[in-house]
């Protein structure tokens, strides 16, 4: 395997799911923040403020996640909205998914190709109808990792009593799903508590943070690189200055490993061509593409 291949595990892919009104928009908000990957004119949508401790509060964190003023304006989630950030250790794309369950069509397409699903819970009101539906469309998309943030931590004066309950619900739920992988992790994702760094209104919590998970959760075997799939998106065809008339095939590479000169079983005729060349946006002549390049 090239030492191309090898460095495109160094990205994780993973979506925050859960009931309205949990927090998710406001959790990546806090992520992009503490990892210093807002832009200068998100920044301006920041209000400071303190709590009775003196300690700083971010206002408005959602406005980062949230890209439509329709969002912004009613305060939910519609769309599915990607970021990017990095930390030393790996890069990572979110899906910011919707948590009204008439855009719960939208929070399948956001989790169908991720490896990872942080799902949120409100601890002041627990499991809840949506919590139930998003983690189970997360099993029936083969999710194998799961993070379970109980938020707003600091609404029920971090009690860990309180914590114990929702944890010991939710894991009820899921005993009946195969889910291989799943972390606890009490927070508040407005305070920034155990999201980068440890919290120390919640000593009685001995795990790792949010940000240690997501930096050390193993996703090698997340890409396929065995079995050959290419899903054609479109066909671009146009006539290039000096090359004349080119015609090729668009789309994101799900699994195996491409190589020009391979030969390709199509489907569904079931006849079989050669790759003559593979390019992307960037580059020419790349040599070998494997997911999840487009």
């Amino acid at each position: 395997m090239s030492s191309l291949i090898k460095n495109s595990v160094d990205m994780l892919k993973f979506s925050v799911i859960g009931s309205a009104n949990d927090g998710k928009s406001t959790l990546i908000g806090r992520l992009l923040f503490e990892t210093n990957s807002i832009f200068d004119d998100h920044r301006d949508l920041l209000e400071e403020d303190s709590d009775h401790t003196g300690n700083k509060i971010l206002k408005n964190l959602s406005f980062i996640s949230d890209g439509l003023q329709a969002e912004r304006d009613q305060g939910i989630t519609i769309d599915v909205a990607y970021k990017y950030f990095k930390t030393l250790k790996r890069k990572f794309i979110i899906s910011d998914c919707p948590g009204h369950w008439e855009y719960t069509k939208n929070m399948v397409t956001g989790t169908s190709n991720v490896n990872l699903s942080i799902i949120l819970i409100d601890a002041r009101f627990g499991v809840v109808e949506q919590t139930k539906r998003h983690i189970s469309l997360a099993h029936l998309l083969n999710i194998k990792h799961i993070i379970l943030c109980i938020n707003k931590m600091d609404l029920i004066e971090y009690s860990e009593q309180k914590f114990s309950k929702i944890k010991a619900e939710f894991m009820a739920f899921i005993s009946k799903l195969d889910l291989p992988n799943v972390q606890v992790i009490p927070i508040s994702a407005l305070a920034g508590e155990n999201i980068v760094k440890k919290s120390n209104r919640m000593n009685w919590y001995q795990g790792a943070t949010l940000i240690e998970y997501l930096e050390n959760t193993p996703i090698n075997s997340a890409n396929n690189f065995t079995s050959g799939r290419f899903p054609i998106q479109s066909t671009i065809e146009a006539k290039l200055p000096n090359e004349g008339k080119f015609k090729g095939y668009a789309g994101r590479v799900e699994g195996g490993i491409f190589r020009p000169g391979d030969e390709v079983l199509l489907l569904p005729s079931g006849s079989y061509s050669k790759i003559k060349n593979i390019q992307s946006y960037e580059e020419k002549n790349i040599q070998e593409a494997f997911s999840p390049m487009s």
